[in-house]
């Protein structure tokens, strides 16, 4: 159905009546807690739930950073601002009077980052023109269990897998690559998505005339990436230059010398005169080219490379093998490296910078006791080596950057996989063999390094096409970060289209990462194929295609089209020159230069390589290939993959010459229609149309076998001023959608168009809706719709929920529960009944078998542990006082690539089978208990309370728990938006829980817990001007919106100072609020809890003991309480995170699980 008029759509949660007063009768306790789950009324109609304002400029994860921020003692903090494009000259006098300092301004793109002070924060988020605010921290990896990261596996090495033949003599038959290899081969990937059927046919399609740029280093005397080709067919250095996105100016600020090391920039404001061929500088003579005016300064190396050893060539060390001497000729632009560290320049190579002449240095280098990437080397492991560097001046403010990108494998890697030329003697290709390359080495700051890089990448001149292959990643990802506001419009400004990994954070739903999450980039997801496992792992799996496990899958949290594509991933490709050779198929020893890259980090690029075919050829022939076009192409014509929903695949496989041919059809006036659609998470009304987005995305509300209708509205911006009618198709839907065939959209008015949605099964469905042009047949947009439909807990099946079933191997199973707000604890349990693990001599290389994934987006704690498993194996995760809401639940039966990998293991390729499928069986429950009081005996220090526990959900047998009392204190407090208030929290020993809680709060507030060391070491990175302060950890959080406790349990809790955080999360003005803390230790004494009748079924009661033990003093100024609770009586067991700082410790490394038990109750009591 459509319809002019502009409708919004909200979907209210289901509710549950509030418990009734409890009388003394037993009888009647227990029925009135019973009714508080029996009771479920309807959900509420549509639009009645009234929309939330949006929180303006922040973020929950920019307050996070705040917060950590002023418990750590800073005073000022980083900021990105994305105002309006072309407006940053009148923006920042504003943000200078709010006491910024501008550190960096790109004003076509309307981006500035600013140092400010703290206390200002907020009031930049309130100004007029400011469209989106983020924090830029400096350490990510500890916020709400998110991480930025390198979207990559680490290279296989050899010091994995040495108990694995090398190939010398080698029984096994399997087609390995060599000089003989054909282009569509089942190692580079380049045959999966038709590549080397689109250059067959037309051989002069290779990518020449393009230039991709990647962001970091390559090895540039890797023999596969040194040439390519103009678009006249002129070989060409395939490596056009090497710059640095980072200012050195920002890197002298920096408190300790690591990153200006990184990065290379060494100052050169010293002036020397040479006379009769000599200087003296740090009073040491040197001999320089000839007399003249230089520049001089010492280049050092950076420490965690690991060169604290190196050796001269013929086995003695280095004068100081750290620090080498360099003289700037500035007025001819030529640099000299004292390579020989012997004080005589004359004879060192004259460099200029890379894109001048290519030149190239090396230092040639024996290594001593040498650790990179798990590669280990002792003396006389290699013979000396040449290191190659290159040299990029910056004669505005006097730096000269020595890049040395020997360590570079994950970006020779990643760009030989898309550019890659002349393997094994010129017999294949990566994607785009004649494309050039630009490498642009961008900052490590979780935000501004990376968009700042980008923004570099795409000025450079001549590019086309970046490839980008890492993210920082944070839940609710809404296509609205600042990043994510630049990318789309960089891609606008300078027409140079990115390419991006969506992440390796899956295999949830909604774990696609910034900056891929912009509409203008092209998110890429990971593919592995059949013959590729075969190839390059030596592997037989059962399907034909496989998204790789860890592959980040959609929908944007605002229901956005991501990732947009797939493509390969494992693939062979380069190495750099100097690191060791590797195995291919577990037993083949390649030769050195060559290795495998995987991870999403490699999917973006071969992407951005098949994109580089198509502009090669679009500029040959002359027709139109503006970013917009080739995404589009790309996306239309991929092959979806079977067995996968569309928000994991997005289009699914990229199909070069079926893109081909859509592009040559995209040659007049692109049209563009804009949508808005319903969206209904736990946190969809702080999207900036609350519950609105740009696809229909419902996590929420929906079972299977429920039917109804959404609306979404359209508008067409541009075209025929005359309506335009448009033929719908779906893609990959499984029946849940159904709409008319056609919509007619005029110029500019919003148009109605319903969809209906009846799932008819529990679990994700997804599809695409396409408005196809029916007389060019050709795709003007797409849209993403996605809904889960949740398993519910309820009387009728006494809260559990059970599946059993087997796993393909690689498979994942993925189920969703629906959590109801009256839970205490949400329990997933899964026990393995048989799994043929013979082939698997580490257990660590086993991938977690349980996922589990909350509703606002949020991992599990135990996401990133690997733990091992054995026939009969069971895991648990347990979570108490659970967000209500639909939680994710997945088993995965996979290994990670880029380790050994447990593949059966054949001696004849035609005999070679799968690992048998596992056998599983799933347990899901929720559990509530209550306590009503009956009597109490107190005996001086000795107190006994017996109590009626109510059982109002999941059966459960507990087991005697004895816990600890603790010392609370409560005040009531006012804390002014934009200005947190911070509570100090001295923890002493044998703590097991702190926690803090808010209630009667006025407006929502965010409530955070850090745990915080002092620092006193000079070398702790700060902001310059600022005091040595603290190093703070977030240990818990709470949203008043959905929980008003933040806790954190250990059976030792670190003692010293924590520090809670209490942020309003409104724009403005005050909220008033009652504060509680409690700190649980055993210096104030213990409570033992015992049930009467310690199973309980759902709907149950018994009696219950508290006998508490009273002990110490407590501290003046508060009360002392206990903390009564319960255990369940099954096992989990907890699998301890391993404390390798190397893959080869990892892969040693033997985690003991140690026994835990589930709380399935608790409560604080004053006593």
């Amino acid at each position: 159905m459509q319809t002019s008029a502009v409708a919004s759509c909200n979907i209210a949660r289901s509710q549950y009546a509030e418990a009734k007063a409890v009388k003394a009768c037993v009888s009647r306790l227990v029925a009135a807690a019973l009714a508080v789950v029996i009771a479920v009324p309807a959900a509420k109609a549509q639009g009645e739930e009234a929309a939330m304002t949006p929180h303006r400029g922040l973020t929950r994860n920019d307050r996070i950073l705040i917060a950590r921020s002023l418990a750590e003692g800073r005073v000022k903090i980083e900021l990105l601002v994305a105002g309006e494009p072309g407006q940053s000259a009148a923006l920042i006098p504003i943000l200078i009077n709010q006491g910024a300092m501008v550190r960096y301004r790109n004003d076509d793109l309307g981006y500035v980052r600013v140092r400010i002070p703290i206390g200002r924060v907020q009031a930049i988020a309130n100004l007029t023109g400011i469209i989106r605010i983020n924090v830029d921290g400096a350490d990510q990896s500890d916020v709400e269990l998110n991480q930025l990261h390198l979207i990559n596996g680490p290279v296989r090495t050899n010091d994995v897998i040495t108990a694995v033949s090398t190939g010398k003599g080698s029984p096994y038959p399997w087609p390995t690559p060599n000089a003989s290899t054909r282009q569509a081969n089942a190692f580079t990937g380049v045959a999966e998505i038709g590549g080397a059927e689109f250059k067959k046919a037309q051989r002069t399609y290779d990518g020449r005339g393009v230039r991709i740029a990647f962001l970091e280093r390559e090895d540039p005397t890797s023999p596969f990436l040194q040439h390519g080709h103009s678009l006249q067919g002129r070989i060409v250095p395939k490596l056009v230059d090497m710059v640095n996105a980072v200012s050195p100016d920002e890197l002298a600020e920096v408190s300790t010398n690591n990153d200006r090391e990184y990065f290379g920039w060494t100052n050169m404001a010293i002036r020397i005169r040479a006379m009769n061929g000599t200087f003296t500088y740090r009073g040491k003579i040197y001999r320089a080219p000839h007399d003249g005016a230089y520049q001089v300064g010492l280049f050092r190396l950076r420490d965690d490379v690991k060169f604290k050893n190196m050796l001269h060539p013929h086995g003695t060390a280095y004068v100081d093998s750290q620090h080498f001497p360099l003289l700037w000729e500035k007025s001819t632009g030529t640099v000299w490296v004292n390579a020989e560290q012997n004080g005589d320049f004359s004879k060192d190579i004259a460099m200029h910078d890379f894109r001048v002449h290519h030149d190239l240095g090396h230092l040639r280098l024996r290594l001593d006791n040498w650790s990179m990437w798990g590669e280990h080397y002792t003396t006389g492991d290699t013979p000396p080596t040449n290191f190659v560097f290159l040299i990029q001046t910056d004669p505005h403010r006097d730096y000269v950057a020595v890049h040395m990108p020997f360590h570079s494998i994950h970006g020779t890697g990643v760009a030989s996989a898309a550019v890659g030329h002349g393997y094994f003697g010129g017999a294949f290709d990566g994607v785009a063999p004649s494309a050039e390359m630009v490498s642009t080495v961008a900052g490590e700051a979780p935000y501004s390094g990376g968009l700042e890089g980008l923004i570099m990448a795409a000025r450079y001149p001549g590019v086309d096409v970046i490839s980008l292959s890492w993210g920082a990643c944070f839940f609710n990802e809404d296509g609205m970060s600042v990043m994510d506001l630049i990318v789309d419009r960089l891609v606008q400004r300078y027409q140079v289209l990115p390419f991006i990994s969506a992440s390796n954070d899956g295999p949830a739903l909604s774990t696609v990462c910034s900056p891929s999450t912009s509409d203008g980039a092209v998110s890429v997801g990971a593919y592995t194929s059949q013959a590729m496992f075969a190839g390059n792992d030596g592997a037989a799996v059962p399907q034909a295609d496989y998204l790789a496990y860890y592959s980040s899958r959609g929908p944007r949290r605002d229901g956005g089209f991501k990732p947009d594509l797939v493509a390969p991933t494992e693939v062979l490709s380069a190495k750099p020159m100097v690191t060791p050779r590797v195995l291919l198929q577990q037993r083949i020893l390649l030769p050195r230069g060559y290795g495998i890259s995987n991870g999403t980090s490699t999917a973006a690029p071969m992407a951005a390589g098949a994109a580089a075919l198509l502009i090669s050829a679009a500029k040959q022939i002359g027709i139109l290939h503006d970013p917009l076009r080739i995404k589009r192409a790309l996306v239309a014509s991929a092959r979806a993959l079977n067995g996968y929903g569309a928000a994991e695949q997005g289009g699914g496989l990229i199909n070069v010459p079926n893109a081909w041919r859509s592009l040559n059809k995209m040659q007049g006036e692109l049209v563009r229609v804009n949508a808005t659609a319903p969206v209904l998470d736990v946190s969809s009304d702080s999207l900036r149309t609350p519950n609105r987005g740009e696809g229909l995305f419902e996590r929420e509300g929906w079972r299977a076998g429920r039917h109804a209708t959404r609306a979404y509205t359209f508008v067409r911006v541009n075209g025929p001023s005359e309506p335009q009618t448009y033929d719908v198709s779906w893609l990959h839907n499984d029946g849940t959608f159904k709409s008319a065939n056609t919509i007619r959209l005029p110029f500019g008015e919003p148009i109605n168009y319903d969809v209906a949605v009846a799932p008819a099964s529990s679990g994700a469905h997804s599809a695409i809706l396409q408005l196809v042009d029916p007389t060019t047949k050709t795709v003007v947009d797409t849209r993403l719709n996605t809904v889960i439909a949740a398993e519910e807990f309820n009387p009728g099946n006494q809260f559990t929920v059970t599946h059993r079933g087997s796993i393909e191997h690689p498979g994942i199973m993925r189920y969703f529960f629906r959590v109801p707000k009256e839970a205490n604890n949400f329990t997933a349990r899964v026990s393995v009944a048989h799994r043929d693990l013979a082939a698997i001599s580490n257990p660590w290389v086993a991938s977690q078998f349980l996922e589990v994934h909350m509703p606002d987006g949020r991992r599990s704690p135990g996401f990133y542990q690997r733990s091992p498993y054995h026939d009969g194996s069971m895991w648990s995760e347990s979570f108490a006082d659970p967000l209500p809401g639909v939680w994710e639940v997945d088993i995965n039966n996979t290994n990670p690539d880029g380790f050994s990998s447990p593949w059966a293991i054949s001696s004849d390729p035609a005999t070679l089978k799968p690992i048998p499928p596992t056998t599983y069986s799933l347990t899901a429950s929720t559990f509530s208990l209550r306590a009503l009081p009956l009597n109490a005996a107190a005996r001086g220090s000795h107190t006994v309370e017996s109590y009626m526990l109510v059982n109002r959900m999941a059966p459960v047998a507990l087991r005697p728990t004895v816990s600890l009392l603790g010392v609370m204190r409560e005040k009531t407090i006012k804390v002014r938006s934009g200005s947190p208030k911070l509570i100090a929290i001295e923890v002493p020993n044998q703590t097991t829980q702190v926690e803090v809680a808010v209630s009667d709060a006025t407006d929502p507030v965010d409530v955070f817990l850090f745990s915080c060391t002092e620092i006193t070491a000079k070398t702790q990175k700060r902001t310059p001007g600022e005091p040595y302060g603290r190093e703070c950890t977030l240990k818990a959080s709470a949203d008043t919106k959905v929980s008003n406790v933040a806790r954190y349990t250990d059976s030792n809790v670190a003692p010293g100072r924590w520090v809670a955080v209490i942020e309003p999360s409104v724009p403005t003005g005050d909220v008033t609020l009652r504060y509680r803390q409690v700190v649980a230790s055993a210096l104030y004494g213990s409570v033992r809890m015992r049930a009467a009748t310690p199973h309980m079924v759902s709907g149950g009661s018994t009696t219950a003991v508290a006998e508490i033990h009273r002990m110490g003093r407590v501290p003046p100024g508060s009360s002392l309480v206990a903390l009564r609770q319960f255990e369940a009586e099954q096992a989990t067991y907890i699998w301890a995170k391993s404390k390798a700082t190397t893959i080869v410790d990892m892969m040693k490394a033997k985690p003991a699980p140690r026994t835990a038990w589930p709380s399935v109750w608790q409560d604080v009591i004053r006593l």
